[in-house]
C-alpha cells in the first residue's frame, strides 16, 4: 500500500506544504515565462534575493481522512526486438500487454476522497514583494505579470492554477 504521509500527534493524512509547492510553482512558471525556459530568467535568484517563490508561503494540509484505491497500471515499454514503443496492462515485472487482468500487478493507494476538505495556508507575501520592487538596483525579470499575481492575491493565483491544471488535462484527453 503506497500511503500518505501523516503526523505523528493526531496520525491524520497531510499533504506536504514543499510538494504543493513545487506544483504551484510549475502553474507559475507556465503563466510567467512567455516563452522562456530557464528557471532563473523566469523565477530570479536566490543569490541576489529575486527569487519569486520565496514570496508564497505554503504551509502542510491537513486532511480529515482518505480512502484505498486499488489501481492497475498502464505501462509505457520498449520492444527490445524493433525499438517500437507500445503501452499496455503491467501484469508482471517484466510483462505488459493489451489485455486487462484485474488480478495482477495491482497497488492500492491511500488517496484523499473527491469533496474532502483540508485545511493549510497559503500566504502571498506581497508587502515584501513591494520593497524587493522599490529596491533601485533590483532588476525583477517579467515584473507585470508577478506584480499582477501579488495584487490579484489567493484569487489569481488560484485562477492560474485553475487554468495550467484545465490546459494539462486537455492534454492529457
Amino acid at each position: 500500500i503506497k500511503s500518505f504521509i501523516r503526523t505523528k500527534l493526531k496520525n491524520k493524512p497531510v499533504v506536504v506544504g514543499s510538494s504543493l509547492k513545487g506544483a504551484i510553482r510549475s502553474a507559475l512558471f507556465n503563466y510567467i515565462r512567455e516563452g522562456e525556459t530557464d528557471l532563473v530568467s523566469v523565477y530570479g535568484s536566490l543569490e541576489h534575493g529575486t527569487d519569486f517563490m520565496r514570496f508564497i508561503n505554503v504551509g502542510d494540509i491537513l486532511m480529515s481522512s482518505t480512502i484505498l484505491v486499488n489501481s492497475k497500471l498502464f505501462n509505457l515499454m520498449k520492444d527490445p526486438d524493433d525499438g517500437e514503443w507500445y503501452g499496455g496492462w503491467k501484469h508482471l515485472r517484466q510483462k505488459t500487454n493489451e489485455h486487462y487482468s484485474p488480478n495482477r500487478f495491482n497497488t492500492l493507494y491511500e488517496c484523499v476522497k473527491p469533496g474532502t476538505k483540508g485545511a493549510g495556508t497559503i500566504d502571498l507575501k506581497e508587502t515584501e514583494y513591494k520593497l524587493l520592487q522599490n529596491k533601485k538596483d533590483v532588476k525583477i525579470s517579467h515584473e507585470q505579470k508577478k506584480t499582477m499575481l501579488m495584487e490579484g492575491g489567493i484569487n489569481k493565483l488560484f485562477e492560474v492554477i485553475n487554468n495550467a491544471t484545465t490546459a494539462y488535462l486537455q492534454k492529457e484527453k
